[in-house]
């Protein structure tokens, strides 16, 4: 691509040199998704398009994204190698480029589309939550203020990415986004019939890991339509979350069980974080001082208040610093469920389902973690094969089977 930009005028040698040579990558069905994409960009480059080849990989590509291997120059050409036929799929496939830019131009072109079309992408990819969490992220952003009839939908797919993101980084963009003024705003005028109520209501009282994002969340609702949503809740959560063995509970006392790379993580959140808070938030802050009038200065007030809460969350992750406990370091049981253990149960309705119970912000090494403080995870302490946990969303679950798993780092 680089040798095409710096000489234009060998296209033609290219084409006559190589061209079946990117035709056979470009349509080659053993080949990654992403790379046949690049060989029909490169043949659209050269001016021997395979319209039907790309189309087919287009679909492959849909189906198993790899964007990563084309330049944003590269991606955003997909718009115009596209056949009028596919440019909704070309746009929605887009809209999860890692790239903003590229994110941004699918964006022009998804608001000149009829407005079933566009919804049709939308609500497709915010369903898909988390896994297109670029995607969510940037839309939900575009749309907070101004498509309330689909905040329900919105703010389901942000609450996935809160609780289980496939990268950290969209968590983090999704707990910014949740604070933002646009976000509150929408949830202020919030609406929801009662399934909706309820709904919502269990998905965070079944929340499965740490709490410490799940609380902001519950923060944002009070002094909204939505505030007793939050007590209730908490109320459901309580009554969820069963007496585990006291022998265990003496075990952990009032600190905060966590594997290493997670306290790692932290740590270094915390660093980011203090670093922040001693150059880029006080640079912010003069910067705005010097507009002058700071009575009606909004960039000043503004940078004022992310010091107050940086401040906040600093000192709230310096005491989960310092409370925290290595899961790694601890003595457990042999035989029962334990914080470090992959435990396998049959329910009462007969399906069989794996856990892997770790302590707070362990959520990101795997699908199938569940905090030990979560009401599943406590449902399920000190639990023997062959025993039964108390009721628990309206099923019971038996233990069939316990290993002792810990991330592949601390093995």
């Amino acid at each position: 691509s680089n040798f095409l930009d710096q000489h234009p005028d060998g296209l033609e040698d290219v084409a006559e040199r190589y061209g079946n040579e990117i035709r056979n990558i470009a349509n080659s069905e053993d080949r990654p998704a992403g790379l046949r994409m690049l060989g029909h960009v490169m043949l659209y480059r050269v001016g021997i398009p395979d319209e039907a080849g790309f189309v087919d990989a287009l679909h492959a590509l849909e189906r198993d994204p790899e964007l990563g291997v084309l330049a944003t120059d590269q991606q955003k050409l997909l718009l115009q190698v596209a056949p009028d036929q596919e440019q909704k799929r070309a746009v929605r496939l887009l809209l999860t480029s890692r790239i903003l830019s590229v994110r941004k131009e699918a964006w022009s072109m998804l608001e000149v589309m009829e407005t079933a079309d566009s919804d049709l992408i939308v609500l497709d990819l915010l369903d898909e939550s988390p896994r297109c969490g670029n995607a969510v992220l940037f839309l939900v952003k575009e749309l907070i203020d101004k498509r309330q009839d689909l905040l329900v939908r919105m703010m389901h797919s942000v609450i996935y990415l809160l609780e289980e993101p496939e990268k950290e980084t969209h968590r983090k963009d999704a707990q910014k986004l949740i604070e933002s003024p646009a976000f509150k705003k929408a949830i202020q005028g919030c609406e929801l019939n009662e399934a909706e109520r309820e709904f919502l209501t269990n998905r965070l009282a079944h929340w499965k890991h740490s709490e410490r994002y799940l609380f902001p969340l519950l923060e944002l609702f009070n002094d909204t339509p939505l505030s007793d949503i939050a007590a209730a809740v908490e109320e459901k959560r309580q009554a969820l979350r069963p007496i585990a063995e006291t022998s265990i509970l003496d075990q952990f006392g009032g600190r905060i069980l966590m594997t290493k790379p997670t306290l790692d993580r932290l740590r270094k959140e915390v660093e980011e974080l203090d670093w922040d808070l001693k150059t880029t938030i006080p640079k912010m802050i003069r910067e705005a001082r010097e507009l002058g009038d700071l009575k009606e200065n909004a960039e000043y007030h503004a940078a004022k208040k992310k010091q107050r809460d940086a401040s906040q969350r600093l000192e709230q992750m310096y005491e989960r610093v310092r409370l925290a406990t290595l899961i790694e370091d601890m003595s457990m049981p042999e035989d029962s469920v334990s914080p470090g253990t992959e435990v396998t149960v049959k329910t009462s309705t007969g399906e069989t389902q794996t856990y892997w119970v770790l302590g707070e912000g362990d959520g990101e090494l795997a699908p199938e973690v569940v905090s030990y403080r979560a009401p599943i995870g406590a449902a399920l302490l000190g639990k023997k094969v062959g025993e039964q946990t108390e009721e628990f969303n309206d099923q019971t679950m038996t233990v069939t089977q316990i290993r002792h798993r810990l991330p592949a780092s601390a093995d």
